[in-house]
């Protein structure tokens, strides 16, 4: 489900701003703040009964997805694509997967802070960039400890 928050600024991760326009653009699509987390538990059905009883639930994980792109800087076309190498590689090393937990931090467009524990699960390049020195880039994030925005300050 996409955040209900139209304007995220000032994304950032382990400290690493997401948003260094025009090199790296990337922006928060689903999982943002005041987004529901995923719950495990269920409900439960006795046989030879009508309907189900509700089962308790418990906040267990939310994903977080990040969409944008990379687009490399140079006088030449060579030169634009060895840039976009370079910052496809820097968030290659900055989202790794077996890197562990980080902190992501966003601003909302009211001015207040978010921040969030979570690890990387998937880092998707665009495979086949229709612009040459431009590509696009997904990655999804996953909080599990606590699976919920913190507002900073609260």
């Amino acid at each position: 489900m996409p955040s209900t928050i139209a304007v995220l600024t000032g994304l950032t991760y382990k400290g690493t701003d997401l948003q260094d326009f025009p090199r790296i653009f990337l922006q928060i699509v689903e999982g943002g703040p005041e987004t529901s987390p995923e719950t495990r538990g269920s409900n439960s059905t006795t046989p030879y009964r009508d309907g189900q009883t509700y089962g308790p639930r418990r906040a267990d994980r939310l994903p977080i997805m990040l969409r944008g792109w990379v687009s490399g800087q140079g006088a030449t076309e060579a030169l634009a694509r060895a840039d976009t190498a370079v910052a496809r590689r820097a968030l290659f090393t900055l989202f790794d997967v077996t890197a562990g937990v980080g902190e992501l931090a966003v601003t909302t467009e009211d001015g207040t802070g978010w921040t969030i524990s979570a690890y990387p699960e998937v880092f998707l390049p665009e495979m086949e960039p229709t612009i040459p020195g431009h590509q696009g880039i997904s990655v999804r994030l996953v909080a599990i400890d606590p699976p919920e925005w913190t507002a900073v300050g609260s």
